[in-house]
């Protein structure tokens, strides 16, 4: 990312924060089940309902914008998220406060099919 920074500047549109977030326990890149840590009742209820969820998700999305910031990288509007595919409805990555945390830092929603 800093590299493409670098090179393209302004030309960037975004870079994809995850890639069909909704397959990953499918695709066994992350656990059936996610532990649930200081979330809110409603976090909790989207969250035990799928496993790894959309409240896992936005979680890792945090990571991964604090070490933008810790390297220095753009992060308003720069990402293009969540791109979820069939598992999780658009609707319950929106509940689960995507753009409420990160709208600043979210610049373009994207929905795979």
């Amino acid at each position: 990312m800093q590299r493409g920074q670098e090179i393209l500047g302004d030309r960037i549109l975004g870079f994809q924060a995850g890639n069909e977030p909704d397959l990953y326990v499918n695709h066994g890149r992350r656990p059936e089940v996610s532990p649930v840590v200081r979330m809110s009742p409603a976090d909790q209820r989207l969250t035990h309902r799928q496993g790894y969820g959309p409240v896992s998700y936005k979680g890792e999305l945090g990571s991964l914008l604090n070490t933008m910031r810790a390297q220095g990288l753009k992060t308003q509007n720069q990402l293009i998220s969540p791109s979820v595919n069939v598992r999780w409805t658009f609707q319950e990555v929106i509940d689960a406060g995507l753009l409420t945390d990160f709208g600043n830092e979210v610049g373009i929603l994207s929905v795979e099919k």
